[in-house]
């Protein structure tokens, strides 16, 4: 497999910030990490979720202020004052790339891993790109992290494989890439062209099982976050 090519802030995460179809932005130098235990150590909530429904002010047609509602299909880390409730709502506001607005209308249904923090006021939020990774299934019906993972290149590449997605919204459409694109990404990034109908889906993946078990650090992470509250207790 050749070294995939590496695109700002994942390929898919620009289409969730504005709902809008996929756009491909320059390649950049990615963060190498071992796992995403750095995330995990400031996350109080870790799961896989889905888009139920969204309350955003916009501006000119860019979300400003709002609320998405959440539906969590496997939580990793959950506080128990979110444990029995039926949603989770995640609060976001202002502009900035950073801010978390989840995908309306053309991407519901999409599966996030979502890394979330509740703040001095007890409300979720979370921030780009670790509260919005994409999840899809794939042709065992299983579920896959798209990889890259949020730009990030993880050290230990026998992570990550080659997967066959089944989910329709693996596919993205490439009308807004040129042919020189295209050809970059079918030779590095080793995507799946479907030019009658003028899309393309990725073809790289960690499987969920890794994800949990070997980037999540969930046991070495809470250990962490209890010594840093206990050495912050008064």
């Amino acid at each position: 497999m050749k070294r995939p090519l590496w695109i700002a802030g994942c390929l898919l995460l620009s289409s969730l910030l504005q709902a809008a179809p996929l756009q491909l932005l320059p390649p950049v130098q990615p963060d190498k990490v071992d796992d995403l235990s750095l995330w995990s150590r400031k996350a109080d909530l870790i799961a896989v979720v889905q888009v139920v429904d969204t309350e955003y002010r916009k501006v000119r047609g860019m979300p400003v202020e709002g609320v998405a509602r959440l539906k969590v299909l496997i939580p990793y880390r959950m506080p128990k004052s979110l444990a029995e409730q039926p949603f989770l709502e995640v609060h976001a506001k202002g502009f900035g790339y950073d801010q978390c607005y989840y995908p309306e209308f053309a991407n519901e249904g999409a599966r996030l891993l979502a890394f979330l923090q509740v703040d001095d006021k007890g409300k979720l939020k979370g921030m780009r790109p670790s509260c919005a990774l994409p999840v899809y299934v794939t042709r065992d019906s299983g579920y896959a992290l798209l990889y890259p993972i949020g730009g990030l290149e993880i050290n230990n590449m026998r992570l990550v494989k080659n997967c066959e997605f089944t989910d329709p919204y693996a596919w993205q459409p490439m009308e807004m890439l040129t042919s020189h694109q295209i050809e970059r990404l079918v030779d590095e990034y080793a995507i799946q062209l479907d030019g009658p109908n003028q899309r393309y889906r990725p073809t790289l993946c960690i499987d969920l099982t890794d994800v949990r078990e070997q980037l999540l650090k969930l046991e070495e992470t809470d250990k962490a976050r209890q010594q840093a509250a206990e050495k912050a207790a008064p």
